[in-house]
Formats: C-alpha cells, structure tokens, sequence
C-alpha cells in the first residue's frame, strides 16, 4: 500500500493546449481542469475558481480578441455545457441553454459567436464520447443562448468502437467569410 500526496504535483498528461492570440500565454486541460501559463515558461494557473466543480472542463478556445477562454464541461449523471471565462479568470458563465455533449469550442472571427460539437448522447447510456454515431455541429451566440444546429455528421456505417473513425470527435472551425469548416470522418 501507499498513500497519494496531496500536494503539488507535475502533470504529464495535457490536452487541448491552445496558444493566446498575442502569443503570450497558454490554455489547457490537465487533470480535468482548464490552465493557464504564461509563455515562455509560466507557473500554470487554474483558470477556474476552486468553487467551480463540474465534473471535468475540456478544450479551451480563445476568444479572438484574447480577452476570453470559452470551453466546455462534462459530467456523466448531468451532462455539460459550453462556457466563457475572462482570460483573467473568474467566474465562468454559461453559454449553452440544454445540457449536452459539447466539445471543440471555436470563435467566429468577431468573437459574436461559438460553434461547437455536440455528441449523440452517449455518456448518457454509459458510454464514452468517442462511441457517438453522430455529431451535431451547432451555433451558440457568444452572449449565451439556445443552440442552432448547422448540420448533423454521422459516422460511417458499420464502423464498431474499434475503428479509427468511431474514435474521432468532430472538431468544427471558422473559415472565410463566416464558413463552418469540420473534417470528414471516413
């Protein structure tokens, strides 16, 4: 037997790193967590208030201006929500109405509005993300409110949980001139 230290620790294991747009500071997800970290070498920093305790924060987005981190929650019992915190931190504010399976925040270029992928609802039955037949691509206003579904991805038929395809989660982007771009899961 032995004891795990509550203590500080270094995290091996981050995702979703995302440079500022001034290049200056990092986003990213450790430990279920969203940090910062100044660049080049930064002590990191949860962005988050120790109050602030979904389940886990994924895929921080910043906003284009860089004076927010949108990003999204999950929790297995409540679902999750897509959020906005002042790169300063503080208290988030949610953006999305319904709980659901967000992932893969992006900013258009004026920083109006979101989109995100919204999964099938498989945590829901048990399962992960990456076991979605489908993927909703939705708009939220930046401001919060109801999201407008843009176009439903499903995956390929007959791929089982195994395949390089059903391990895939869609991850949309802005293009030019306001153009919805996702890869294509064959």
């Amino acid at each position: 037997p032995f004891r795990i230290e509550d203590g500080p620790f270094e995290s091996k294991f981050l995702r979703w790193h995302t440079g500022s747009p001034d290049g200056e500071a990092l986003a990213f997800q450790a430990v279920g967590r969203v940090w910062l970290s100044d660049l080049p070498d930064g002590t990191p920093r949860r962005l988050t208030p120790e109050s602030f305790e979904p389940a886990q924060e994924f895929a921080p987005a910043w906003s284009p201006d860089g004076q927010w981190v949108a990003f999204t929650t999950l929790d297995d019992t409540g679902g999750g929500h897509l959020w906005k915190v002042a790169e300063g931190g503080g208290v988030p504010v949610r953006l999305t109405t319904e709980p659901g399976e967000y992932v893969h925040p992006a900013w258009n270029a004026d920083g109006s509005e979101l989109t995100v992928a919204r999964g099938s609802g498989a945590t829901f039955r048990g399962r992960t993300l990456t076991h979605n037949p489908w993927w909703d691509v939705v708009r939220v206003p930046a401001d919060g409110g109801d999201a407008t579904r843009v176009i439903r991805v499903a995956l390929p038929t007959g791929s089982g949980p195994e395949s390089v395809q059903r391990r895939a989660i869609l991850a949309p982007s802005w293009g030019p001139e306001g153009r919805i771009f996702f890869p294509e899961i064959m």
